[in-house]
């Protein structure tokens, strides 16, 4: 007996998976360039360690930072459980 073969198989499966990959490149790709870009101004400013970065002015570090959002820019830290 021969098995019929569907006339009209779906071209994508899951079309929801590739939207979803697809949103989520864009948006790590929207965090590199923001990150690249804000690694080039700190460079440009002889920023070379967050010690440095630290000792400017909140205007000039402000600036520096401006890619970044406050999540970015200051991430909570969370304490390590001691061993």
């Amino acid at each position: 007996m021969r098995r019929r073969q569907d006339p009209s198989p779906s071209p994508n499966p899951h079309p929801h998976l590739a939207l979803a990959l697809a949103l989520t490149l864009a948006l790590a790709l929207a965090l590199a360039l923001a990150l690249a870009r804000t690694l080039t101004r700190c460079a440009a400013a002889e920023c070379e360690s967050v010690y440095d970065l630290m000792d400017l002015e909140d205007a000039e570090r402000n600036e520096l930072l401006a890619g970044l959002s406050s999540a970015q820019a200051a991430p909570k830290l969370e304490p390590s459980p001691l061993p």
